[in-house]
């Protein structure tokens, strides 16, 4: 059955049917909807993004969860203010930090690889 919305202004009679209009936002409604979907597989087979949806609206975060461990040390190996130190397959490191007056030392083999990041 239509839809119909009625007003009166003074002597005026407004009919207006707007199921025709209410049907076909609804049908763009679904299409962006399957769209989304279809961007949540690909991102997922891509890895890259997170989708949170929010009252109907969609935000796109950028996600970190899909990269390996590799793909990040690398990425921040590149940047600057990160320094990488590599530890050979015999090599023996210790590291030391100084805190109050007080030293804790970690004492550990390699093969490594280590980031030092003053940014």
């Amino acid at each position: 059955m239509a839809e119909k919305r009625e007003s009166n202004i003074g002597k005026l009679k407004l009919d207006v049917d707007v199921s025709d209009a209410l049907k076909g936002l609804k049908a763009v409604k679904r299409e962006a909807n399957e769209a989304l979907e279809a961007m949540k597989k690909l991102d997922e087979y891509q890895g890259g993004h997170t989708y949170v949806s929010l009252d109907g609206m969609t935000k796109i975060e950028p996600s970190l969860a899909h990269f390996g461990t590799k793909e990040l040390h690398e990425e921040l190996a590149r940047r600057e203010g990160v320094t990488e130190e590599f530890v050979g397959v015999y090599d023996k490191v210790t590291i030391t930090f100084h805190r109050d007056s007080h030293g804790v030392a970690d004492v550990f083999s390699g093969p490594a690889r280590i980031l030092i990041n003053r940014d």
